[in-house]
């Protein structure tokens, strides 16, 4: 499929599809001790419609490389688990971006950020999503702020 231009007021814009969504309020006790999906639920922008913003899934609409971002504001994650991590899965691949011990702290952590970015093989129809797992301790953390974006690199 190839991508086209849009015209508005004598101005092309790219069709590419890419998306940038972000957390708009405080998503409180989220269950992070299962793998958890994260729901992005405002939209900044969508070429395409590809992003669910009730799902927090993107669906790329054509084969090819995408590269996805993302970063989250963790508040007050437990000092009792054993690890907590973030990834994203994406056309059945796991691909991690962080790890943390929050045993290390030695009080509740108030902000932990998580972040990264992967580039990663996709066909048509395949999903990506961010995903957070807490192994041990109390589900207590907040996601206080956050973003998950993606676009077509070729």
């Amino acid at each position: 499929m190839a991508i086209s231009k849009i015209s508005f007021n004598a101005r092309e814009f790219d069709t590419t599809p890419a998306f940038f969504a972000k957390i708009n309020s405080e998503q409180v006790n989220p269950t992070i001790t299962s793998h958890h999906t994260i729901v992005w639920e405002t939209e900044i922008y969508d070429n395409g419609a590809d992003y669910n913003t009730s799902t927090g899934v993107f669906v790329a609409p054509v084969t090819g490389v995408y590269n996805l971002s993302c970063w989250l504001k963790l508040s007050d994650a437990d000092q009792d688990a054993t690890y907590i991590y973030t990834y994203f899965q994406a056309g059945g691949k796991n691909v991690t971006f962080t790890v943390i011990d929050p045993d290390v702290y030695d009080q509740d952590n108030p902000h932990q950020n998580f972040g990264g970015s992967a580039t990663i093989d996709l066909d048509a129809g395949d999903t990506a999503v961010v995903k957070i797992i807490q192994s041990g301790g109390a589900n207590q953390g907040d996601f206080a702020e956050g973003y998950f974006c993606g676009h077509l690199v070729g």
